[in-house]
């Protein structure tokens, strides 16, 4: 009973691996999970490698702060503030 939790994270573990693998490894040009998919006619499996990386993708904000833009002159700015 004390290794039930250890157990359960390298299940997970195991199986975060092989979606990640199923999803990239390209055998025959195409990914293991394209073929499953045209076989059993779904999009089920590369489905799960989609939502898999995008969980596990890191984004970059592109969205700039307009107080970044340019050089702030704080003290200039406290000053105008505080009249």
């Amino acid at each position: 009973m004390k290794n039930v939790g250890v157990i359960a994270i390298v299940v997970l573990a195991i199986l975060v691996g092989v979606v990640y693998a199923g999803g990239t490894i390209n055998i025959g040009g195409k990914k293991p999970f394209e073929y499953l998919d045209q076989a059993f006619g779904t999009g089920f499996f590369m489905g799960c490698y989609s939502s898999l990386a995008y969980v596990l993708e890191r984004r970059e904000s592109t969205k700039e702060d307009e107080w970044t833009k340019v050089h702030q002159d704080w003290d200039k700015v406290l000053k105008s503030t505080s009249e």
